[in-house]
């Protein structure tokens, strides 16, 4: 109760607030602040944005990058961009060859400071944002009113790393059971019909989930996010220093 518990939206504020946890803030999302800060104006966007799944902390994610981009070529038009996770760069440079009409561009290390002015960037570049699995992304892309496509196929082959025990099929099977269960949380939370993603209501619904009426003056966000005291920027750099050491091997993977 000490600390402030920063969300998004409404949603969560009254969740939260009901579950009986308190010191409850909404500030909307870091991608709403970016969204005002660069003043936003559509472009006149081309081609493909393919984002698959992602490698992660403790966890290493094999996707199938071939028949992925097969998939999609089957329905979608060039140009073709594969959104990769940076722990999955070097994977994905070793396979390049093979995609013509295709490039891998990632977003650098979740440290960047620019991670989301480059995915915010990529979003918008592309007219047609396709997604394998159901993360913040998927939001980002309705608010920018690009058209946006979800399919439960990842195209994933295999999961490596910490707490896995199960075999690959089984892992597997675990995993679409999450996505099934992380749709209809969704569902639940922001009202998004996932049977036509591209509609105005669902433009509205993602606004809402990404907290666009919650958001902070500069003054308020720099208190509740500790940006103010020397104190709490220097034990946050311990801390990331501390993570950095303990994860390192996972966010710099060896193939």
């Amino acid at each position: 109760s000490l600390a402030p518990w920063l969300v998004w939206n409404s949603y969560y504020y009254s969740k939260l607030k009901k579950d009986g946890h308190s010191n409850i803030i909404s500030i909307g999302s870091p991608f709403i602040y970016l969204h005002k800060l660069l003043n936003y104006k559509k472009k006149n966007s081309l081609g493909t944005l393919i984002i698959p799944s992602k490698s992660a902390y403790e966890i290493d994610i094999v996707v199938d990058y071939v028949k992925l981009y097969e998939f999609v070529k089957k329905n979608f038009n060039a140009p073709y961009a594969i959104l990769v996770g940076y722990g999955d760069l070097k994977r994905a440079k070793s396979i390049k060859s093979k995609f013509k009409d295709c490039k891998f561009i990632t977003c650098g290390k979740r440290s960047n400071k620019f991670f989301t002015f480059n995915l915010y960037n990529y979003i918008n570049k592309y007219k047609n944002i396709v997604h394998f699995y159901p993360g913040s992304p998927l939001f980002y892309s309705l608010f920018l009113k690009k058209k946006t496509y979800y399919y439960k196929k990842r195209f994933v082959k295999s999961l490596k790393g910490k707490g896995i025990k199960f075999k690959n099929q089984i892992q597997l099977k675990v995993l679409e059971k999450e996505d099934n269960q992380i749709i209809e949380s969704i569902k639940k939370e922001s009202g998004i019909n996932f049977n036509n993603l591209n509609t105005l209501n669902n433009y509205k619904k993602a606004k809402l989930a990404l907290g666009y009426r919650n958001i902070k003056s500069k003054n308020k966000l720099k208190k509740l996010l500790g940006w103010n005291s020397l104190i709490k920027s220097y034990f946050a750099l311990i801390i990331k220093i501390i993570l950095n050491l303990k994860y390192y091997e996972v966010t710099n993977h060896k193939y």
